[in-house]
């Protein structure tokens, strides 16, 4: 019955809603890859303006005591490198310490997991046990592979703006 009482103006405007809703969300796609496109390049610039509006003090300080610009820059410049690597030093010894004790401790894990899946009655009358879980994980390896890849991508796809941002805090400061 209600079928009936729509008019074809009724319904064209409705179709063109519809249009309109798939459009918006078509160019949307489109629309955001490019702001993302655009942050990418634009990150860099941020980050060292805003570095640089943060060293400035420091650099007007040095160079109140009788240091030179330059110098002044690349005092604060290292002293600031030099806390980074310190700060990467201790993270990398921590995720050593931390990836260590989790494979020295795999197997006691694995043990415990299996454990916890024969326990769980729902599991068993399903017929899902870990090895079964595990021989999907290793038979789906295409997947995890190309999730690998794409996470190692988007960490190299980070390094141009690493290297461009201590530049641009340079040239800003």
């Amino acid at each position: 019955y209600f079928y009936m009482k729509l008019s074809i103006n009724s319904l064209i405007k409705i179709l063109l809603i519809i249009l309109i809703a798939i459009s918006f969300l078509y160019l949307f796609n489109y629309v955001s890859s490019f702001i993302f496109s655009l942050l990418g390049i634009l990150v860099p610039f941020l980050i060292a303006f805003t570095v640089s509006f943060i060293v400035d003090p420091w650099v007007k300080y040095l160079e109140k005591k009788k240091i030179n610009h330059k110098l002044s820059v690349l005092i604060i410049i290292l002293f600031l490198i030099s806390i980074i690597i310190v700060f990467s030093v201790f993270l990398v010894l921590l995720i050593n310490k931390e990836l260590s004790f989790f494979i020295d401790n795999f197997p006691v894990l694995i043990d415990k997991i299996n454990d916890l899946f024969n326990n769980i009655k729902f599991f068993n009358k399903i017929g899902l046990n870990f090895k079964t879980i595990v021989s999907f994980l290793i038979n789906s390896n295409g997947n995890i592979i190309d999730k690998i890849i794409k996470f190692v991508t988007a960490i190299f796809s980070s390094f141009i703006p690493t290297i461009t941002t201590p530049v641009l805090i340079i040239y800003f400061i």
